[in-house]
């Protein structure tokens, strides 16, 4: 039947409803969503037979499967909500309903959810049902539990769906086993060839294995799928554009290498050694782009002033993977800046400002003009940049603020460069290792020690919520608080005092507590013995605060939380977590 047939018979529908024809109405409507799953027509039909049969359990089902394939979640959720009242023992209605919670991220509450949902079901609905549960364990990072499900799935069905294999590749992803991954990831496509998802995850498994030849056929396949947006369109397009040397109009591809390598890269290079930590490196005729720190040649890539990855959008790269070179987003024009620069660089982030970039005025400070020439730094200047430099008398109207997406050529720029910075594959910084030092957290310390002085008009025991935060919140923060405060723990939000003031609070400071973030960070002011408490999603715990813990001599303490509520299209490190109170309570008597 197609769409004006049902056009038709929804405007019967109506009308009987108009005429008071209840029966007849009910009739035709349930007769449309029985047979027409999604779109606006089904949605009203749903919409009309669910206020006439408020009691019919199989119309609030089906009235939601309309809404969730219309992309109305909170909407679809509230009718298999109906259903399940209706009928307890519903099970697919409650395996939708977990379906839908899935999707909007609660994690725990799926779980719970596809638990009744698989007591009711019969042999066929534990199939897909199983398969959505094992979704959900493994963004509840519960890799064996889901593995335990898989065998609970009769294997035949490898032979004709290509949902579970699919299902069991993204697995397989996550317990390290590549092969096994992309075995899956091909039956998926031999049995559904342009199916979405198995491309993607294949293509970059093969990247990832440096398997470029393969991952290029399969990009090549990718471009003729409608499955895929404009944009990831023109992304995959510019990724093979990178892999046949072929750049369009205003891009390059440029090799990557790493400034630790610039000497062998450039040997006329000028490369001065600072000390252990640091080197100061003059570039001529180099382009820089500011938003993420990328300094580029029509050859050369270097990304090593980059701390801070950007979510979402990859900024001036159009392809960010672990091949040798890269190709850039086109460049529409580029500013000329005439002389010498320093580049102190910076980002928004206020652990990598304090912790990466600031310090590097210790290399800087070597340059023979170091008093006199300009500085290079974001756009945007963030209150605490501002603050942090003026503390130590740093004269402000040296900066020259970028602006955004704008690309920079200079005619000579001193880097001061961090030679102990970690890189995944040599040249693509890894964003999540710790670059820290005795050397950089030292010329802290001594250039704010006139403000690390400890006032007794504040606490010694401080917690850091992030109730008001947007991700990685702690969901029973409200309990973890009581009992922090029978522990003499009070509430601080740093955001509240000065940059000078938080250094004198956090130098007088006995413990600090709370969900991992960028707050910990002035702990680097702490005193030897200070106890860090801290508190992560899963098991995404960030070694940043326990290097410079173990660096400065303090005690820290890691929490690990279960994963509640999946924030996407952030990653799970970004989720919302629930933490074991029997947990907090021992760290707490260790303080």
């Amino acid at each position: 039947m197609n769409q004006d047939n049902f056009a038709q018979k929804l405007t019967k529908a109506i009308n009987a409803l108009k005429a008071r024809q209840f029966d007849q109405s009910a009739k035709i409507s349930r007769d449309i969503i029985s047979k027409l799953d999604s779109g606006d027509i089904a949605e009203q039909a749903g919409k009309i037979y669910t206020q006439l049969q408020p009691n019919d359990f199989w119309g609030f089902n089906a009235y939601g499967l309309v809404l969730f394939a219309n992309k109305k979640l909170p909407e679809a959720g509230k009718q298999f909500a109906k259903a399940v009242n209706l009928k307890v023992d519903y099970a697919e209605a409650w395996g939708n309903y977990a379906n839908v919670l899935h999707q909007l991220g609660l994690l725990k509450e799926a779980e719970e959810f596809t638990l009744k949902a698989l007591e009711t079901a019969n042999d066929k609905q534990k199939v897909s049902i199983r398969l959505n549960y094992i979704n959900i364990l493994i963004h509840l990072e519960k890799y064996q539990q889901a593995k335990e499900i898989v065998r609970k799935i009769p294997i035949s069905l490898s032979e004709h769906s290509s949902s579970y294999n699919i299902t069991l590749g993204i697995l397989y992803s996550y317990l390290d086993n590549p092969e096994c991954s992309i075995q899956y990831f091909h039956k998926a496509l031999s049995i559904d060839p342009d199916n979405k998802i198995g491309q993607k995850n294949l293509a970059n498994l093969y990247t990832d294995q440096r398997q470029y030849d393969k991952a290029y056929d399969i990009w090549k396949r990718i471009i003729t799928n409608s499955r895929f947006s404009e944009p990831e369109i023109e992304h995959f397009m510019a990724v093979i554009r990178s892999y046949n040397n072929t750049p369009a109009k205003n891009e390059l591809i440029l090799e990557k290498s790493s400034l630790n390598k610039i000497g062998a890269d450039l040997p006329e290079v000028k490369i001065d050694e600072v000390n252990d930590l640091y080197q100061l490196i003059t570039l001529e005729g180099f382009k820089v782009y500011p938003d993420s720190w990328e300094i580029f040649n029509d050859h050369l890539l270097y990304m090593d002033m980059s701390f801070h990855k950007q979510i979402g959008d990859g900024g001036f790269m159009n392809e960010m993977n672990s091949r040798p070179k890269n190709i850039t987003k086109p460049i529409e024009n580029t500013q000329q800046l005439e002389g010498q620069y320093l580049l102190l660089a910076g980002c928004d982030n206020y652990y990598h400002w304090i912790v990466d970039y600031l310090p590097r005025l210790e290399a800087l400070e070597q340059h023979p003009q170091y008093k006199e020439l300009k500085f290079l730094m974001n756009s945007n200047i963030t209150g605490y940049q501002k603050a942090s430099l003026e503390a130590i008398g740093f004269d402000i109207d040296r900066i020259v603020a970028t602006e955004k997406a704008q690309v920079y050529e200079i005619e000579e720029l001193i880097i001061p460069h961090m030679t102990n910075r970690f890189f995944t594959d040599g040249y693509v910084p890894d964003w999540m290792r710790c670059c820290a030092t005795t050397q950089n957290l030292g010329w802290l310390r001594e250039s704010y020690k006139d403000f690390m002085k400890p006032r007794n008009d504040l606490p010694k025991r401080i917690f850091l919520s992030r109730a008001g935060a947007k991700f990685r919140r702690c969901v029973n923060e409200e309990a973890v608080l009581k009992l922090a405060k029978d522990y003499g723990f009070e509430i601080v939000a740093n955001e509240n005092l000065s940059f000078t003031d938080q250094i004198a609070l956090y130098s007088g400071i006995e413990a600090v507590m709370g969900p991992h973030g960028a707050g910990f960070t002035n702990t680097v002011f702490s005193s030897p013995g200070t106890h860090v408490i801290e508190m992560f999603p899963g098991s995404h715990a960030p070694e940043f605060y326990k290097v410079t813990s173990d660096l400065m001599g303090h005690h820290h303490h890691s929490i690990n939380g279960d994963i509640v509520h999946a924030m996407k299209p952030l990653g799970p490190e970004f989720w919302d977590f629930e933490v074991d109170l029997e947990h907090i309570k021992h760290a707490l008597e260790q303080v």
